[in-house]
């Protein structure tokens, strides 16, 4: 959706910045560590960035998070690493769509663009914790609340691929005597920076995104990354195409996965029945205030959305998971891919923040997800729990740091203040997957049943 800056601290203009930035002021495939690059390797800066970040550590353990419900539900549910794949996928698509030249704003060479864009879609959520979205409130709310910090998915990202990640741990690489986790190059570090503020201007202006935490690393890290003037942060054109890629497969994959495991009454949807149609609108009004005038305005964008499936045998009873009604299902998602691909890419140009009715349509799809995949009661409980874990994870290390893996890291700050302490354990908890996270708290509370060497 459309990004909305915060009033102060960092320059944080969208698009509109991005389009006036001058271009390669410095040098966009730049690395803050020693480039050490084989004379016959064929790749560009940012294909090996992509490379570096499909066996990173990070990438791998997204094959355990949950992307909207849980990876135990049902194995057809996509995870976050489905979601991060199909997400780089699109990317790819709309970069190759352009025809504006927009390219030059953020590459040196044209063919560069999609790798660049692939290379962001598939690190924008490393930083997310077990359990999804949950996981990431049940965090932000802890720290908030004990310590005045906070959590990001985003910012953890950043501090995974800049510092976390040991690809790049030993100093004697670094010119700068510091780990440098992936080392990327500044091109793609600016791509995946969707909130270009900082923490502290988010605790400021009480906004809930942001790009970086106020760790010293992650500062540094920041500026070097804005050649020394953070104040310029702002997002490029290749962060809109990962936001639009993003939202895109989150709205259409997530309908597709709800409506297989008969959570989504896609009949009732297509038929628009009155009590459908009022449980989506109202949601629709109470997460996007101002987008729709009223309850009929709602009921004319699922008309337009689901308007082709009436006449389509498989969508006029409840999802049977025939291979019939598999192929129709899978047709009309393709579909309406491929129609929202189009209206974002229309004369060649990216149509992202300005485009209300691809904007309407994604608003729309995301309030069917919320109804039915994230608000129903029986999920609420297991969200309920999933909090209680994450909260009793961070409490059970800081109480007993031996469990900590790293002591010879956590050694290093575990005579400093809270901050750093705390900022070491929340890093261990939320590089947890689902799965490994509720067996350490089983573990950790004498509830697991049997020794984990047995």
């Amino acid at each position: 959706m459309t990004l909305t800056p915060p009033s102060s601290g960092s320059n944080a203009n969208g698009r509109d910045a991005a389009a006036s930035a001058p271009q390669h002021a410095i040098d966009v495939y730049a690395r803050m560590g020693v480039a050490k690059r084989k004379p016959d390797d064929p790749r560009s800066p940012v294909e090996v960035d992509r490379d570096r970040i499909v066996h990173s550590h990070a990438f791998r353990r997204l094959q355990r998070k949950t992307q909207i419900v849980g990876v135990h539900s049902i194995d057809f549910f996509r995870t976050r690493l489905t979601h991060t794949i199909e997400c780089a996928q699109l990317g790819r698509a709309i970069s190759k769509r352009l025809l504006d030249g927009s390219w030059e704003q953020v590459v040196e060479r044209e063919e560069h663009l999609p790798d660049l864009v692939e290379a962001a879609c598939l690190v924008h959520d490393l930083g997310h914790p077990p359990f999804g979205h949950t996981g990431e409130e049940a965090l932000d709310e802890l720290l908030r609340a004990r310590w005045g910090m906070r959590f990001e998915g985003n910012a953890q990202s950043f501090r995974i691929v800049t510092l976390l990640e040991p690809k790049k741990y030993q100093r004697l690489e670094s010119p700068v005597g510091r780990p440098l986790g992936l080392d990327l190059t500044r091109a793609t570090l600016r791509a995946m920076t969707k909130y270009p503020w900082t923490e502290r201007t988010a605790i400021a202006d009480d906004v809930s995104k942001f790009g970086v935490y106020d760790n010293a690393d992650d500062q540094a890290y920041f500026d070097w990354l804005w050649d020394g003037d953070a104040s310029q942060a702002q997002r490029t054109i290749a962060g809109d195409i990962m936001e639009a890629a993003d939202d895109i497969a989150y709205a259409v994959h997530d309908i597709e996965d709800g409506t297989w495991a008969r959570l989504i009454p896609i009949d009732q949807i297509v038929q628009l029945e009155p009590w459908a149609v009022e449980r989506i609108a109202t949601l629709a009004e109470r997460r996007y205030p101002g987008m729709f005038a009223s309850h009929a305005d709602v009921e004319q964008e699922l008309r337009a959305l689901f308007g082709s499936l009436a006449t389509s045998d498989w969508a006029r009873g409840p999802f049977d998971r025939s291979r019939r009604s598999e192929g129709g299902l899978k047709s009309f998602c393709s579909a309406l891919t491929d129609d929202m691909l189009r209206r974002v890419t229309e004369g060649g140009t990216l149509r992202w923040n300005d485009n209300e009715p691809l904007q309407r349509h994604i608003a729309v799809l995301k309030s069917i997800i919320w109804v039915w995949l994230i608000e129903p009661p029986e999920l609420v409980t297991r969200r309920y729990g999933q909090r209680r874990i994450i909260r009793q994870l961070v409490d059970g290390f800081l109480d007993e740091p031996g469990m900590l893996p790293y002591q010879d890291e956590w050694a290093l700050v575990a005579e400093a203040g809270d901050p750093q302490r705390v900022r070491f354990v929340i890093d261990h908890v939320a590089s947890m997957t689902d799965t490994y996270a509720a067996m350490v708290h089983r573990e950790m509370y004498g509830t697991a049943h049997g020794a984990g060497w047995e």
